[in-house]
C-alpha cells in the first residue's frame, strides 16, 4: 500500500520541536473509536487515540496544529507521484 510520509513527518517534527508536544495518531473520531475499531485487533489505535483526545480536551486552551496527510486513491509508490498525491493540510483544531 502506498505511504503517505506520516512517520518521516512526526519524527522531523519530533527532532525540531523538542520542547513541543507531538503526537502521532491515526483515529480521533468517534465513529472510529467507539463504532469501528473495536470490532478489529486494533487497541493500541484506540488507546492512542482515547489519550490524545483527553490530552486535547483537558488543555483546549492551548493552540493546538493539526496536520492531515491525504494520499491520492491511486497511488500506490510510483516512481512519479503527480504533484496533488500530497497534500498537507495544516489548521487549527480544538476538540469540540
Amino acid at each position: 500500500m502506498g505511504k503517505v510520509g506520516s512517520s518521516t513527518i512526526y519524527k522531523t517534527l519530533k527532532k525540531e520541536l523538542p520542547f513541543s508536544k507531538v503526537f502521532h495518531v491515526h483515529f480521533l473520531s468517534d465513529y472510529w473509536l467507539k463504532e469501528k475499531l473495536p470490532k478489529t485487533n486494533h487497541t493500541l489505535n484506540i488507546d492512542h487515540g482515547n489519550r490524545i483526545r483527553k490530552y486535547l480536551s483537558e488543555n483546549s486552551d492551548k493552540k493546538v496544529y493539526l496536520i492531515s496527510m491525504i494520499r491520492e486513491p491511486g497511488y500506490f509508490g510510483e516512481a512519479d507521484p503527480p504533484d496533488s498525491e500530497l497534500k498537507l493540510v495544516v489548521c487549527s483544531y480544538q476538540l469540540g
